[in-house]
């Protein structure tokens, strides 16, 4: 929360699974988030999200086929009928930042 609070990272907007979880089952909920450098949009484009995560499950996480990944299916989902990707507003409360609406 610390890194929200200071403004230095963008939380996704999405739940987010590693390729170990299982959606619906894990207690435990990660959220994605994205560090300022250069780049302070506030939001990105679904696409450049859908390839962000294309790029950490193949690099990252070494997946082989990440599109036939059950986790990760489960994301493109949540992407599908979405233009933008922004902060999650959830995320935003719990570290103390105002949400507008």
């Amino acid at each position: 929360m610390t890194l929200v609070r200071s403004r230095d990272v963008i939380p996704f907007d999405l739940d987010y699974f590693h390729p170990g979880l299982v959606p619906g089952e894990s207690q435990t909920r990660y959220i994605l988030y994205r560090e300022i450098f250069a780049d302070e949009r506030p939001t990105l484009s679904a696409d450049e999200t859908r390839r962000i995560l294309y790029a950490i499950y193949r690099r990252g996480y070494r997946v082989r086929y990440p599109l036939e990944h059950p986790n990760f299916q489960v994301m493109l989902e949540q992407l599908e009928s979405r233009m933008e990707i922004g902060s999650n507003p959830e995320v935003l409360q719990r570290a103390g930042i105002e949400v507008s609406s």
